[in-house]
């Protein structure tokens, strides 16, 4: 108990103390920001806590199974990779050697998931110079406030490992040279939870230098290559974890075929059957609902408003040339737009429960909305060249 209460002090300065160690480059407005960011972050975590006690979820199973495991479990969960197994290892140390509650496993993920958060604050600030009004506010930091992003990030788990493991990738591409070990570390942790997202990742920002026009060429191709290269490695530990044979359109169909049907049950009353919907709409799906025609219980209100507010911004980015957009995006939101594209495309064919599909679509959300952001901030500045012409 009292090591608990210790822990549970010690996570909660933690966070304050990572957003000041950066404080030089931040202006005061954005470390105020980014304190109220977690404590809202933090208040989910013990939301989600609360949620567990009379819920079934994966964080009470990562937990306790770990908690209960021996060391022979845990060197039979490491030679099984990449996947479940490797949450009962990660949380091996806190759950049983420490004999710390699940009530502060959901701070400590909780922290986890802030950081993937302040590494997408960080980079917005950096590379985005204008901020956007819509219906009266501010995107940024709005944004950055929507429960989803926070829920699904802020417990014991997959997905808030994702999250975090995202947000570095990102942070450190952008200075390979000198934050290369720590992008070697996203790279480990997404492999180790989610090895078929990391592929998505690569091959995304593989292609994101290949169409990036302010690169030198040798770079371009370098870079290219060497996200190409990472993705070739990874695929065969891919095709074992999704256990598909052989890598062919017939088995991936089939592979999706049988996780739809696998995911199509009723997940507190979320169940929504897109076998039959033609293709654009299990995008539109996954990317927007559920909708208000969905609503079933407080999650879903929720969830709704969240992705009516994201659609109607979505309608709006499409009236802003959004292929040139594109095409002149930094490679940062260019590779995360398109790492967006892969993901809806696959899970919209694997995915038929809403609630699954919320999980899900969070790892992609920070990257749709930093997107947005920089679209509006780049048409603003359009605006502005053409107007001082």
């Amino acid at each position: 108990m009292l090591l608990d209460i210790i822990f549970s002090i010690l996570i909660v300065l933690t966070g304050f103390f990572f957003i000041n160690l950066n404080r030089n480059e931040i202006s005061i407005y954005d470390k105020k920001c980014l304190k109220k960011l977690w404590v809202f972050h933090l208040i989910f975590s013990i939301l989600y806590y609360f949620y567990l006690q009379n819920n079934s979820a994966d964080a009470t199973g990562y937990w306790r199974v770990a908690k209960n495991s021996t060391q022979n479990d845990i060197f039979l969960y490491l030679q099984e990779g990449p996947g479940t197994s490797f949450m009962y290892v990660l949380n091996y140390i806190p759950a049983n050697l420490m004999d710390l509650s699940l009530f502060v496993g959901m701070l400590f993920y909780g922290l986890i998931g802030f950081l993937g958060l302040y590494y997408f604050y960080v980079l917005t600030i950096k590379y985005i110079p204008y901020n956007t009004k819509f219906l009266g506010v501010y995107l940024f930091p709005a944004l950055f406030f929507l429960p989803n992003l926070h829920f699904w990030s802020a417990a014991v788990g997959k997905d808030t490992l994702m999250f975090f493991s995202i947000g570095l990738f990102c942070f450190s591409l952008q200075k390979m040279s000198k934050r290369l070990p720590l992008l070697l570390v996203s790279i480990l942790i997404a492999f180790m939870v989610r090895p078929h997202v990391l592929l998505l990742l690569l091959v995304a920002f593989a292609f994101a230098y290949l169409f990036q026009k302010k690169i030198k060429a040798y770079k371009k191709v370098f870079l290219s290559l060497l996200l190409f290269g990472g993705s070739l490695i990874i695929l065969p530990s891919v095709v074992q974890y999704v256990n598909l044979e052989e890598v062919s359109v017939e088995n991936v169909v089939s592979y999706s075929e049988t996780q739809a049907g696998n995911l199509s049950g009723d997940d507190v009353g979320s169940s929504v059957s897109i076998s039959n919907l033609p293709f654009p709409i299990k995008i539109l799906t996954f990317l927007f609902r559920p909708l208000f025609f969905d609503i079933v219980n407080y999650f879903s209100i929720v969830s709704s408003f969240e992705n009516f507010i994201l659609l109607l911004i979505s309608i709006k980015l499409l009236m802003l040339k959004p292929l040139k957009t594109f095409m002149n995006a930094p490679v940062l939101f260019k590779g995360l737009l398109i790492f967006l594209i892969l993901g809806s495309i696959i899970f919209s064919l694997s995915l038929s429960n809403l609630g699954i599909i919320i999980r899900m679509k969070n790892m992609f959300m920070p990257g749709f909305i930093m997107y947005i952001l920089w679209a509006f901030s780049y048409n603003y500045q359009l605006k502005i060249n053409n107007y001082n012409r």
